[in-house]
């Protein structure tokens, strides 16, 4: 079977991957295999630990064990032939059985059970790279379920026409721009892109504020900090991992967790450098963020919620 005959296998009855290319769908199941593997890999271990503790528990079991392992040394102790080999490997296959039912059985099961799941979870994530247009409305982060469904609405004219078009999301942004989070908030754009100039020497040319930073009318950012509490959070931002504000992971009186904060472009349609710096900066302002307070960039991470989603990088 051929690498795309396979992925075709794989790809039937899951309606997320019939908009992908092949390419998207090898990537796929390559994804999908990888989880598997190390879904089998964690079952198998749990089972012979299970395994170790009965033979401990029940001496019946270890007994077992030993005859087991006296019957294939019996049956190797003379194999010094190929033929010889063969032989013993056949006469053994009724004794070794029960341990191979241990190994198959669970790769069988994830492999039937989770192949499925794990492929059209993994297609699903690259749904997020695709926008849906309409006359009434765009729709970002979308999935295959958003396109049927707007599919049925053009004959009954609910809808006039119909785009799916790739979401234009950099994977990196502003990596070149040098910056200091302090505690001043910035009102005017102006202002803010001066001292953004003013800064550093290399900024004056690697400034360029009005340039279109991502398309997207608002995105989240990831930052790490440091908190007393939730109550020191804005209106528009959460703990990325409440867990982290659990007692026993306070640090001379504070949380260090990290914080994603919702943006919104001003224009409803896209982030320009200084905006998105800007409104960075004021979330981040006034926040104790230790030695790490020097911008390093914005990294794309995986959406949240189906909306684009970037890592503020911070440096000493």
């Amino acid at each position: 079977m051929t690498e795309e005959e396979r992925v075709k296998k794989w790809s039937r009855g899951i309606s997320e991957m019939d908009e992908l290319s092949m390419e998207e769908k090898k990537m796929v199941c390559h994804q999908a295999a990888m989880q598997m593997v190390v879904l089998w890999g964690a079952l198998e271990l749990i089972v012979i630990g299970l395994l170790v503790w009965a033979a401990l528990q029940y001496p019946a079991i270890m007994s077992g064990f030993d005859r087991l392992t006296d019957l294939l040394n019996s049956n190797f102790s003379y194999s010094g032939t190929q033929t010889r080999r063969r032989g013993a490997i056949i006469v053994s296959l009724p004794a070794l059985l029960p341990l191979a039912t241990v190994v198959l059985i669970p790769m069988i099961a994830i492999f039937i059970g989770c192949r499925k799941h794990l492929v059209r979870r993994a297609a699903g994530k690259l749904s997020h790279q695709w926008r849906m247009e309409t006359d009434l409305k765009m729709t970002r982060g979308i999935a295959f379920a958003d396109v049927k469904q707007g599919m049925e609405l053009l004959p009954d004219d609910k809808i006039q026409y119909l785009g799916v078009l790739p979401e234009k999301v950099p994977k990196e942004l502003l990596k070149n721009v040098y910056w200091m989070f302090n505690e001043i908030l910035y009102v005017s754009t102006d202002t803010f892109s001066h001292d953004v100039v003013e800064y550093i020497e290399d900024n004056q040319k690697n400034w360029h504020p009005e340039e279109m930073a991502v398309e997207a009318e608002k995105i989240y950012i990831i930052f790490e900090a440091f908190i007393f509490g939730k109550e020191a959070l804005l209106a528009n931002e959460y703990v990325a991992d409440i867990s982290t504000l659990e007692e026993k992971c306070k640090i001379d009186g504070l949380f260090q967790t990290d914080i994603a904060a919702l943006l919104f472009a001003d224009n409803g349609k896209y982030f320009t450098n200084e905006e998105l710096l800007m409104k960075t900066h004021n979330q981040i302002a006034g926040k104790k963020l230790g030695n790490h307070m020097f911008f390093e960039g914005l990294e794309r991470g995986n959406p949240l919620k189906g909306i684009s989603c970037y890592y503020v990088l911070l440096g000493s």
